[in-house]
């Protein structure tokens, strides 16, 4: 599985191959102030050269409000990233870019193995609380969740992971959490509906409305959402 996400409350984490891979990974203001990441150097400069074809780790961390980026499957620290306004979800494309979810800011796009951003993808109202994402290998659009859905949207989905997105609305859904396409395309997301029960939602494939799914089980929180290139994992 080319794509490894795993979640939890402060941390969100993704593995990024630096060659092209199968799988995948959830009124704005144009003129939005952007506080761009800040790289804070940790392994010598020769070693982060080599890293940048290689499969890499990136690990968000709300508590520290970092991300950390390490060798895979050695684990060695090759940079740590600092200056977001509340860092939250991280996934990566087919290409082994990678984008970083801040909750107070835009989306920014890394290159593999990159240091500074070379895109930045607007949030704002009325999309104010964007926390987790996903590629989607068929079309290469991101899906970004928020935390605050119920008179605003429950997804956004950035067409070819450019511009102003789409939003997708849903008075059911009261808030979104973590999300993942499958490999058809289609997204699904943990949320809660308005009663505060842990839901499953899913966005077809070229659909412009949502499906619903009680799940078997009453959960405490949400967590984690992750294809597995056979089933999506909640």
């Amino acid at each position: 599985n080319p794509i490894m996400k795993c979640t939890d409350v402060c941390r969100h984490c993704v593995l990024a191959y630096a060659l092209p891979s199968v799988l995948s990974g959830c009124g704005f203001n144009a003129a939005q102030s952007v506080t761009p990441a800040v790289r804070m150097e940790t392994a010598p400069a020769d070693v982060r050269a080599k890293t940048k074809s290689k499969s890499l780790l990136y690990i968000s961390d709300s508590g520290a409000n970092d991300v950390a980026t390490y060798t895979y499957p050695a684990g060695m620290p090759i940079d740590t990233f600092t200056g977001f306004g509340s860092v939250a979800g991280v996934c990566s494309d087919k290409d082994g870019n990678v984008f970083v979810v801040d909750e107070a800011g835009p989306v920014q796009m890394f290159s593999h193995g990159g240091t500074t951003p070379i895109r930045e993808l607007p949030t704002g109202a009325p999309f104010y609380a964007p926390y987790d994402c996903s590629v989607d290998r068929t079309t290469g659009n991101l899906a970004v969740t928020q935390l605050s859905s119920y008179s605003y949207a429950a997804i956004a989905v950035y067409r070819k992971a450019k511009g102003k997105p789409e939003l997708f609305k849903d008075k059911q859904i009261d808030v979104t959490w973590f999300c993942s396409y499958d490999g058809s395309g289609n997204l699904f997301a943990d949320a809660w509906d308005r009663y505060g029960q842990v839901i499953l939602v899913e966005l077809p494939k070229g659909g412009k409305a949502f499906k619903i799914f009680k799940l078997g089980q009453n959960f405490e929180k949400a967590g984690g959402v992750a294809w597995d290139g056979k089933y999506i994992a909640v």
